[in-house]
């Protein structure tokens, strides 16, 4: 959402910056969106191989599917709805995520404490 916010100010800023610059200020804007989206699947991972290590295999299928399918989606939506409906549809879903695993993190202390 943070980005939804700051970057047409961003993009208004770097547009007057020399190329190296932009290449190092892209960069930097991104390097943290990248580390929080690339850390749901090792966790999860990491929780399924505790939870249920059967499940591994399914959640590599799903995320295969998702890697194909998501880019396309995301180019019809930001075709018809602009690119910030893409950033808040995806923002939505880490968001999701983010709750279903908490969820199931609670469920699973409350299962360690009442056995």
């Amino acid at each position: 959402v943070l980005y939804v916010l700051a970057l047409p100010f961003a993009a208004a800023v770097l547009s007057r910056l020399p190329p190296a610059a932009r290449v190092i200020a892209c960069f930097i804007m991104i390097f943290p969106a990248g580390v929080l989206m690339g850390m749901p699947m090792p966790l999860g991972l990491s929780f399924l191989g505790r939870r249920d290590p059967d499940l591994i295999p399914w959640a590599w299928a799903v995320n295969g599917c998702c890697s194909v399918v998501s880019p396309i989606l995301a180019m019809l939506i930001a075709l018809s709805a602009g690119f910030t409906i893409v950033l808040l549809c995806g923002a939505g879903m880490y968001l999701a995520g983010f709750i279903l695993i908490r969820n199931m993190l609670r469920g699973t202390d409350e299962e360690a404490h009442n056995p």
